[in-house]
């Protein structure tokens, strides 16, 4: 196996153009009548980094942020991919959708059953890197006076070291 750093340049036909992003950004907003501002918000996002985006301004954009915008225009990341001319793949790789269609019944509800499962681990996973670090304070929003109803009265919270 080639290591990374001697598979050479990103082939042109897999690199973003930031350009056709934004506009394709723009005319999916546009297409369900939202401002700029609108779209920010829903996608949890500062309305200067959208219009920078918008503008293909940016220099390059993450997944994350592709799938925060699609989501909250309310299509697939893969659609607003496609828009902005990525050849994206739908559905299962002809190798692979010849092995499905091979497969028996049993067989096919337990492949499905592990794609889930997979699903489920990597969405474990988005959580659990959302948790602040052991080493980061965990900061509270709450005086912790409001939870000493749910304490007997003979106990209470520790002081503070």
């Amino acid at each position: 196996m080639t290591p990374p750093d001697e598979l050479g340049p990103e082939p042109d036909s897999l690199r973003l153009d930031m350009a056709a992003f934004g506009r394709a950004l723009v005319r999916r907003r546009q297409a369900i009548g939202w401002t700029r501002y609108r779209l920010s918000r829903r996608a949890g996002m500062s309305d200067p980094y959208v219009r920078t985006l918008e503008h293909g301004q940016g220099k390059r954009v993450g997944i994350e942020v592709v799938v925060r915008l699609a989501g909250a225009l309310g299509i697939g990341a893969d659609d607003l991919l496609r828009d902005a001319g990525l050849p994206v793949q739908t559905g299962l790789p002809a190798e692979l959708r010849d092995v499905y269609v091979q497969l028996g019944g049993a067989e096919r509800r337990a492949w499905l059953s592990i794609g889930r499962a997979l699903l489920d681990l990597q969405e474990d996973h988005r959580k659990l890197q959302a948790l602040p670090a052991e080493d980061e304070p965990l900061v509270v929003n709450e005086p912790l006076a409001a939870y000493d109803r749910d304490l007997p009265e003979s106990e209470s919270w520790p002081e503070a070291p």
